[in-house]
């Protein structure tokens, strides 16, 4: 609704309801943009700008779907989900091409979504789009680098697109870089994002000049002469002659003025680890000036090692910092608190057990961690102390601040879900860890007949997928061997699956042990994670099984539905036999040589298999590339052998592919 009036403001002579009495083109309009706009929420990080281009033509051709456009442009691009395992720079980079390709189609439009992809990401993206403009005003130069890269060693980009070149210019170089704010189509896309960046700096340096200790990154993003060269340092030429306009014209002098505002706000907004580590001052950077990012994502910077784990420079400075580091790990309360779980969880679950200085940063951060969350919730119960006091009311009136008991949680451990084990874990320890640390202070003044200790009741917590299994949470040992214990357990859970048995019955099952387990536990709280694909079976479960149990029951959904979850798991019918065959083949350019054997036997396979045999056949076919590959995930859904036409599509499919791309990144095979 907001993208519609914003781009009725935007363009007030285009009729944005379908006003068109010619009804079969406006419905092929919007189904050619429906069809667009499901395309470009896929697209992969190669995608071409003549493509980002093509979608956005036709997309904005529905006045039923234009206004969807900004607003999918700014959900690809939303730096929470960019977080997010598996998703990042590519994301990023479609978004900004998208955003370029709007702009061409309407100019004001592109130009009014600069300021959300600010919002929804970071000034990065208005740098990024300024580079990308640049490259793409300068073919020449995106040629010639792409033929410098095989022979040159190129040195580290500091945006996600370059259009100068890898490796040192040579002296006969004669290819002229154009910058996209000189001339070109892209000339007023970048005059808005350098307006952007002067009144966002101006709004800063107020803002610290009034004693505000945060302000916007937009420093930290800004272009400057020494981020790449050339067309770079001319924009951030321009961005200072707007800064500084009564400066004079001596650009030395004004990029000495901007490198100071850039400090100056740099580090109010302490951006201070890697600008330290740059200028070899190490021994000036203390754990207080680290922030959560840089702690999780540098681990090997700060204790200087390479990532053969061999150390990375000859400096006592830097000697001296891994020394500080490891220090401040030794009392938790020392390092930064993780702001990212997921990325926690993922680093303990694939460090090297042996990689024993980077499992005491990841051991800090999760104790941190723990004493963060204590410490609150000590907050709290002291604020609920003093309701209660206010109130005239009992703790047990209350009944929010005992933890007698501990949290019981089911797992979901269907194929759907594996990719959630790792963060999963991490929360199970997590809890029981901080319900130990509220629970110490009891047992140490809570001692039995014989002047022992009480020892505590063992965690558990039940894993369920058609039946239901219980195992025990470690509580001894490094938080990898915890969680490596708990993944472990649940990849290995050999679940019995009855023939008979459908989804109803796994969740009247679940809550069945489930009240079993709280039986005499009414303060025991219960946590189902699961990705609920037949949510109103549960609803229907949860009130018919769990209504009479007082513990509160909480339900996390930590993924969607996929087809291996939602194709019910059933038992071999020797009556009936069935084959459901999913084939998945890489299709790199390295399977070049024997690609049409593979197709030649794949079809033979497919006529042995559908041409009878007294049984069932149904068939889907996968093709897998590289991750930054075009096309690097095709499928063919499933057909049943029985179906002619299906499986003639199939075979048509089979035929077509092609071996391209394989540039050594990860192949999709998942």
């Amino acid at each position: 609704e907001m993208s519609q009036n914003a781009l009725t403001t935007l363009h007030p002579t285009k009729n944005m309801t379908n006003g068109n009495s010619d009804e079969t083109e406006n419905k092929s309009a919007d189904e050619k943009a429906e069809e667009a706009l499901m395309k470009a929420s896929t697209l992969s990080r190669d995608v071409s700008m003549e493509e980002c281009h093509k979608l956005v033509t036709t997309i904005l051709e529905s006045a039923k779907y234009a206004p969807v456009l900004p607003v999918l442009i700014c959900h690809i691009r939303n730096h929470e989900k960019s977080l997010v395992e598996g998703q990042g720079t590519g994301e990023r980079n479609v978004a900004e091409r998208l955003a370029v390709a709007l702009y061409l189609c309407e100019p004001e439009m592109g130009c009014a979504l600069l300021k959300f992809l600010v919002l929804f990401g970071s000034w990065k993206s208005l740098l990024n789009i300024l580079c990308l403009c640049d490259a793409l005003n300068n073919p020449e130069a995106i040629k010639q680098k792409a033929e410098r890269k095989a022979t040159a060693k190129t040195k580290k980009r500091k945006t996600d697109y370059d259009c100068n070149y890898g490796g040192e210019k040579d002296k006969g170089d004669d290819i002229k870089l154009n910058s996209a704010a000189e001339s070109g189509p892209y000339k007023d896309l970048c005059h808005d994002i350098h307006d952007y960046f002067v009144e966002q700096l101006k709004r800063d340096k107020a803002a610290i000049d009034a004693g505000e200790k945060k302000v916007s990154n937009s420093s930290k993003y800004a272009p400057h002469e020494r981020r790449g060269r050339d067309l770079t340092a001319l924009h951030a030429d321009k961005i200072a002659r707007k800064l500084f306009p009564n400066e004079g014209d001596d650009k030395y002098h004004l990029r000495k003025l901007f490198r100071k505002l850039r400090s100056q706000l740099n580090q109010a907004n302490e951006y201070l680890p890697d600008r330290k580590l740059a200028l070899g001052k190490a021994d000036e950077l203390q754990m207080h000036q680290i922030t959560a990012g840089y702690f999780a994502k540098s681990r090997k910077a700060l204790l200087n090692r390479n990532k053969d784990g061999e150390e990375r420079y000859d400096l006592e400075s830097r000697r001296d910092l891994r020394r500080r580091v490891l220090e401040a790990a030794a009392s938790p309360q020392k390092v930064p608190t993780p702001s990212d779980l997921q990325q926690l969880a993922t680093d303990i679950n694939v460090i090297v057990e042996d990689d024993d200085e980077e499992l005491i940063l990841l051991q800090a951060s999760f104790e941190k961690a723990v004493m963060v969350v204590t410490d609150r919730i000590h907050e709290l119960q002291n604020t609920l102390k003093g309701m209660m006091m206010s109130l005239s009311m009992s703790p047990e009136e209350m009944g929010v601040l005992d933890f007698d008991d501990d949290i019981l949680m089911a797992i979901d451990v269907s194929p759907s879900q594996a990719y959630t084990f790792p963060l999963v874990a991490l929360l199970i320890v997590l809890f029981h860890s901080i319900i130990n640390k509220l629970k110490e202070e009891e047992r140490a003044e809570a001692m039995d007949d014989d002047g022992d200790q009480k020892k505590m009741t063992a965690h558990e917590c039940v894993l369920f997928h058609q039946t239901t299994q219980t195992i025990p949470v470690p509580v001894t040992g490094t938080i990898r061997q915890r969680l490596s214990t708990l993944v472990k357990s649940f990849r290995e859970a050999r679940l019995t699956v009855d023939g008979q048995e459908d989804e109803e019955n796994e969740y009247t099952s679940l809550l069945q042990t489930l009240k079993s387990k709280v039986t005499g536990r009414p303060k025991a709280p219960v946590l189902v994670c699961s990705d609920f694909s037949s949510s109103p079976e549960f609803a229907n479960a949860v009130e018919e099984q769990f209504a009479d149990v007082g513990n509160e029951l909480c339900c996390w959904k930590l993924s969607k539905p996929t087809r291996i979850r939602s194709r019910k798991i059933v038992s071999w019918n020797s009556a009936k036999p069935q084959i459901d065959l999913c084939i998945c083949l890489d299709t790199t350019g390295s399977m070049g040589g024997h690609i049409e054997n593979c197709k030649m036997e794949i079809l033979n396979l497919l006529n042995d298999l559908m041409g009878g045999g007294g049984m069932s056949v149904s068939c889907s076919f996968v093709s897998y590339k590289d991750f930054r590959n075009q096309g690097h995930l095709e499928t063919h859904d499933w057909v049943d052998a029985s179906d002619a036409a299906g499986t003639e599509s199939l075979r048509q499919f089979i035929t077509g592919l092609a071996p391209t791309g394989g540039e050594d990144y990860e192949e999709d095979v998942a």
